[in-house]
């Protein structure tokens, strides 16, 4: 799980973009899968430019959507990647359950 998510943090880093999908097209099941991850379940909180965690922390607790993936009650492992730009860190957190 860590590893998809550097992959993804240093992808968007490189390619200076930031979204789910990566430069390659790939998906963060595709990213999981990727990395030998036999996934049941994956999903992917991203965020840009927060120079500290517990503000990526807290804002992915108080977004709906980023707090469902990161509370979700099947949800085992998880994985970070954090890159640093110069227009700040691009952090990647990874969460799933294997098969």
């Amino acid at each position: 799980m860590g590893q998809a998510a550097m992959v993804h943090a240093c992808d968007m880093l490189v390619n200076d973009f930031f979204d789910h999908r990566g430069s390659d097209g790939t998906s963060s099941q595709a990213r999981v899968q990727n990395a030998g991850y036999n996934d049941c379940i994956v999903a992917e909180n991203i965020a840009w430019g927060y120079p500290r965690s517990e503000q990526i922390v807290n804002g992915w607790l108080n977004s709906p959507g980023h707090r469902r993936n990161m509370l979700h009650p099947r949800i085992e492992e998880f994985g970070v990647g954090i890159t640093q730009g110069p227009r700040g860190p691009y952090w990647v957190l990874v969460v799933g359950k294997q098969c």
